[in-house]
């Protein structure tokens, strides 16, 4: 009889790692009661070329509306952004995940 040959050693198997979440930011630049004054808000951002949009929120007291810029990528450049736009429009924003 011949004799058994032990098997060939199997590569390790790889480990499946869940793909992280990308993560992007928006800076938020004002939240308003009024339809029409967030819509001036982002008219006037999309006019000097900044990627923004209206999300709308339920409030105690009814609807908010609120003007956002981005999504970025990353937080650094949500943070630049927000900074270029503070010094231009000389108003206080935030920045936040983008849901």
């Amino acid at each position: 009889p011949k004799p058994i040959e032990p098997l060939p050693p199997r590569p390790p198997e790889k480990a499946i790692l869940p793909k992280p979440e990308l993560q992007a930011w928006v800076v938020q630049l004002g939240t308003f009661r009024r339809r029409e004054n967030a819509l001036g808000l982002r008219d006037r951002l999309q006019k000097q070329g900044y990627p923004s949009f209206i999300e709308t929120a339920e409030g105690r007291r009814g609807p908010l509306y609120r003007v956002r810029v981005g999504p970025f990528l990353e937080k650094e450049e949500a943070q630049a952004v927000l900074g270029r736009l503070e010094q231009a429009l000389h108003l206080k924003g935030l920045v936040l995940p983008h849901r």
